[in-house]
């Protein structure tokens, strides 16, 4: 298994110190690949002389593809697609109940999504290499010591939808020298969270028992391995804001700006947990400790 995973390192194109162990001996220039595409529509409404409308509408699409260095996409330690995207409207409505006294409400809604895989997520290879005990779907991370890496972790994280609602509503009152606003804000968000950390197993090779990483991983002689694997997510948290302001013009050239605000910020809490059944591991799997 190990000469299989050691073949999907590149040949050296490039020369290094013959007197010491190869280093640097590969060297790949590529392009990122970024596409960023924004749109905004605005709209604006007077009904009568008390309402105003306003709504906002904005996208912003940015898929970006990090591009492989090694032959084999699969097998690159930094490469994968990324996809960001954004919606985000905002609607307001401005009522003059009097000349004297205004109130305000907006609406803000937005959503993310935001999506990062490697080439190896997907690619199958686990199961064709007969690697056990972790995803089969997938390309396992090999470190070496004294190589680059094969394989990447997090495998893939999703995140969709990244969502924000928010209400506000203030109202001004002008009274005499007193000019009073107040009001208050909810705020909504949540986050749905898939997060593949290391379910495609992560193996290190250390040089301690060889003088060299890659023998080590010739051998089968793991220092180290690592498999995590969480449950689907979706949290929330909430916002509350209320406040008080009295910008009081005691004189034409004195004003007292007195206000009192109160916010919360609730903690993070799970609205839903999703989880998936473990991937099992062979019956000859054992965990083993030994003083060096």
């Amino acid at each position: 298994m190990a000469r299989a995973f050691a073949a999907f390192y590149p040949a050296p194109n490039v020369a290094s110190d013959p007197t010491r162990a190869p280093a640097a001996n590969y060297i790949v220039n590529v392009s990122d690949k970024l596409t960023q595409d924004m749109g905004t529509l605005k709209v604006d409404h007077n009904i009568g002389n008390s309402d105003r409308i306003s709504g906002r509408y904005s996208i912003i699409k940015a898929p970006q593809e990090l591009s492989p260095v090694y032959p084999n996409a699969f097998a690159d330690y930094r490469s994968g697609p990324r996809d960001h995207r954004i919606h985000n409207f905002v609607a307001t409505w401005i009522h003059s109940f009097s000349a004297t006294f205004l109130n305000e409400f907006r609406y803000n809604y937005a959503t993310r999504r935001f999506i990062n895989r490697s080439f190896g997520t997907d690619s199958g290879k686990n199961g064709e290499l007969g690697v056990k005990g972790v995803s089969a779907t997938d390309f396992a991370q090999m470190i070496a010591t004294g190589q680059s890496n094969l394989g990447t972790v997090p495998v893939e994280r999703i995140q969709d939808p990244i969502l924000t609602h928010q209400w506000v509503n203030n109202l001004t009152w002008i009274r005499g020298n007193h000019s009073i606003k107040f009001g208050g804000e909810w705020r909504l968000s949540g986050n749905k969270d898939r997060f593949r950390q290391s379910t495609n197993g992560s193996f290190t090779f250390s040089d301690r028992a060889t003088g060299s990483g890659m023998a080590s991983m010739l051998l089968g002689h793991v220092t180290g391995a690592t498999f995590n694997q969480t449950d689907d997510l979706v949290a929330r948290t909430d916002y509350y804001g209320f406040f008080i302001q009295d910008d009081w013009k005691v004189t034409k050239n004195l004003t007292f700006n007195l206000g009192l605000r109160w916010e919360m910020d609730t903690p993070r809490w799970e609205s839903e947990t999703t989880a998936r059944a473990a991937l099992p591991l062979p019956p000859s799997t054992r965990c083993r400790a030994r003083r060096a």
